[in-house]
């Protein structure tokens, strides 16, 4: 042993004799203590990281196919900003379908820390599409609510509206959304032209909602592939089995609009004669059904029906 040793080599010697015992310390803890316990107790560390980080990574060692250790590691880089040894992390976590999703939702914090640190505009866009990838991928896994709108509620923020709808779909597969707002995830999926979704939306709920308005919406899509026969018996339909007054409303405007568009004279007549009560209570019907009797200069049938509306509203006491 040199009795000349610096101070500064005493303090190298220290420090290597101090990594050294620390490591030997972890080692005995592994072999005389439960591992999931210890992991268990470094979880719940809140203010030194850099000891908490140095237990783990030598559990790590210990049992490097054990990936929950290196999920609370990877959570505890991120806390510390240490983004790059994050990511190397992850990628030496090992194969197990049990930790799949857990590992996306760490490749998604990883990915939006990224994003919002770097200023950088051509970063930003490929980060951007990197965290919309893996939120893409992270569809198939979910495996219950919390899970769906996750990836719904990321989708939203980061206003990635195609993948947005892509999950609702998922959703309303699983029924975990109302009929409001399957109606609206349709509209939303027609305006983003995504329509071989929205028709996926359409059938599924054709086929497993009771509800009258999607076959409204069907025959508005037949009127629209000028497949009339086939529009008229939806509409039809639509209006036979209307739940409500608004919804008895909305489809005969509907309907009535479908004979209009095609002049079907005869048609437009008898669901005016057989529908008046309908008519007599809503003011818009009432224009309609005038503004098609004076556009089509049937002007006795608009005398008709003005003297009917006027008899309808003021009945005579007593009756």
């Amino acid at each position: 042993m040199n009795l000349f040793a610096t101070k500064r080599q005493k303090e190298i010697v220290s420090k290597k004799e101090l990594l050294g015992i620390f490591a030997l310390f972890t080692f005995l803890l592994v072999m005389f203590f439960p591992k999931d316990k210890i992991v268990s107790l470094v979880a719940q560390e809140v203010s030194n990281y850099d000891l908490s980080t140095k237990y783990l990574i030598n559990i790590i060692h210990s049992y490097p196919k054990d990936n929950q250790p290196k999920i609370i590691l990877v959570n505890m880089y991120l806390k510390m900003q240490r983004f790059d040894d994050a990511s190397k992390l992850l990628k030496t976590f090992s194969e197990d379908s049990h930790y799949v999703n857990r590992i996306d939702h760490l490749k998604y914090a990883i990915a939006k820390a990224h994003y919002f640190e770097d200023e950088s505009a051509v970063d930003k866009s490929a980060l951007s599409f990197e965290m919309e990838n893996i939120l893409y991928s992270m569809i198939p896994h979910a495996k219950g609510v919390e899970d769906f709108e996750f990836i719904r509620t990321q989708a939203q923020r980061m206003n990635f509206q195609k993948l947005k709808v892509m999950v609702e779909i998922e959703m309303i597969k699983q029924n975990l959304l109302n009929v409001s707002e399957v109606f609206k995830i349709y509209k939303v999926a027609l305006y983003l032209k995504m329509d071989k979704q929205a028709n996926t939306i359409l059938q599924y709920e054709l086929r497993h909602s009771s509800d009258p308005q999607w076959r409204l919406l069907l025959a508005q899509k037949e009127f629209t592939n000028k497949n009339y026969v086939a529009s008229v018996k939806n509409f039809e339909f639509a209006f036979t089995h209307a739940k409500t007054q608004n919804e008895k409303v909305k489809s005969f405007k509907e309907l009535i609009n479908f004979h209009m568009a095609l002049q079907h004279k005869d048609d437009i007549v008898t669901l005016i004669e057989k529908n008046e009560s309908l008519i007599m209570n809503n003011d818009e019907l009432v224009k309609m059904v005038i503004s098609y009797y004076l556009g089509n200069d049937m002007l006795a049938d608009a005398r008709r029906f003005s003297l009917k509306l006027f008899q309808y509203h003021h009945k005579p006491l007593g009756e």
